[in-house]
């Protein structure tokens, strides 16, 4: 594929500008099938046979993960031109995944009306970006339709909350086995939400770079900075709840840098500090009498926080490979029974009228408890590029958190479902 500009790159230097950022000429072909199909797309809002072919053609091909090193010469200025026709299939086939596993979803399920607006909303944005044609002098269009979509798509968790609150009322009512049908589904919403998160990152990278930032990518990101903000949140949510919050002390190497998106480490700190906080304040002052002076006289050895309460703490490490993140608490843990359950999307300790929001209320950032969605997700956003979350508890003391992180640009490589 080439485009004949005033700026134009040699065939030679095209292909090594490709192999710097994981392109090939392997889209050539799926370009021209667009090309054939786009006069059929029709216009309007309804279902074309041509679509749905086209829909279940790229269903069926490979998406390319790409390492943080390869998005970030991907957005840059003098490469956008060139790149927005390989992105423009890549994200086709992305978008095609992602509406297929969401018409996989169980029936009852995928035909609650939420879920029909998610598919629906994924179906106009495969057919909007099939029919685009790019301009070979500016990506102006195509920025314009992605951020689009990615707005719109903005709404799909809460809406994917309302939709399995909907069905698992319904599914309540005829199957008792509902524990096993729920860690069934996790497995399922694990993918579609990971995939779902790499569309969205491919977007906001190539839409978000200003020549400052590197899009939604940040490099030399001080790890002990975005703590301090994400302590800080929680921190306030928590005494905006309880009245009263354990100090937070973030501690070891606290000058560590790295090339990270900031708001995928934010959401998984807040998540873990958040649920510390308030194991803590649960354990400590939920207990009375002999029982709080005993727990609190066998925490920390003594070495209590300025309110009384054992502090949570937040110890950053920076090795070859790695950089890792515990997060430590003395919230009494959680029994060896309940930790499988911390990753199912329908686990949450809030009570019901605090999930009985809109999709418009529903925020998932700004909710103490949210509605047992905000764990799993942490634990998408550190598999994303390669690292993990791994949760370790020791009933009748406390929870260590354990947040891996690739630290090697292009070692950390987005983990895609098949």
């Amino acid at each position: 594929m080439s485009f004949s500009t005033t700026t134009s790159l040699t065939r030679m230097s095209r292909l090594r500008l490709r192999s710097q950022i994981g392109l090939t000429c392997t889209y050539t072909y799926r370009y021209r099938l667009l090309c054939r199909h786009r006069r059929n797309f029709g216009i309007g809002t309804s279902r074309t046979s041509a679509t749905n072919a086209l829909l279940a053609d790229y269903s069926m091909k490979k998406a390319r993960p790409g390492t943080i090193q390869q998005m970030i010469a991907m957005s840059k200025e003098k490469n956008r031109v060139h790149v927005a026709p390989e992105l423009q299939q890549e994200l086709l086939v992305r978008i095609a995944h992602r509406y297929r596993d969401f018409s996989e979803l169980p029936t009852a399920l995928k035909n609650t009306r939420p879920l029909q607006q998610i598919i629906e909303t994924y179906y106009d944005a495969f057919r909007s970006l099939g029919i685009l044609e790019l301009d070979c002098e500016s990506d102006r269009d195509f920025v314009r339709l992605i951020s689009e979509f990615k707005a719109k798509d903005s709404t799909t968790l809460p809406r994917i909350a309302l939709g399995i609150k909907e069905w698992q009322s319904n599914f309540q009512s005829r199957n008792q086995d509902q524990g096993r049908v729920n860690l069934e589904l996790a497995a399922q919403l694990d993918d579609l939400f990971t995939a779902r998160l790499s569309i969205r990152m491919l977007i906001g990278q190539f839409c978000e770079y200003d020549g400052q930032s590197r899009g939604r990518i940040k490099r030399g990101l001080v790890v002990a900075d975005v703590a301090k903000e994400a302590a800080e949140r929680a921190a306030a949510m928590c005494r905006d709840r309880f009245n009263v919050c354990p100090d937070i002390v973030i501690e070891g190497n606290t000058d560590f840098k790295l090339t990270y998106v900031r708001s995928h480490l934010h959401h998984i700190l807040f998540e873990l500090l958040k649920n510390s906080a308030r194991a803590v304040v649960d354990q400590h002052l939920g207990a009375t009498g002999a029982e709080r002076r005993k727990r609190l006289r066998l925490s920390s050895k003594g070495h209590l926080g300025s309110n009384g309460l054992p502090p949570v703490h937040v110890v950053i490490a920076g090795g070859k490979e790695d950089c890792v993140v515990k997060v430590s608490d003395e919230g009494g843990g959680i029994p060896r029974s309940g930790l499988a359950k911390i990753w199912s999307y329908q686990y949450t300790t809030a009570a019901d009228d605090d999930k009985a929001k809109t999709a418009q209320e529903q925020t998932f950032r700004d909710n103490f408890y949210g509605v047992g969605y905000g764990l799993p997700i942490a634990r998408v956003f550190a598999r994303y590029f390669g690292g993990e979350l791994k949760i370790i508890s020791t009933e009748g003391w406390g929870t260590d958190a354990y947040i891996y992180i690739n630290r090697l640009e292009s070692a950390a490589l987005e983990v895609l479902p098949d």
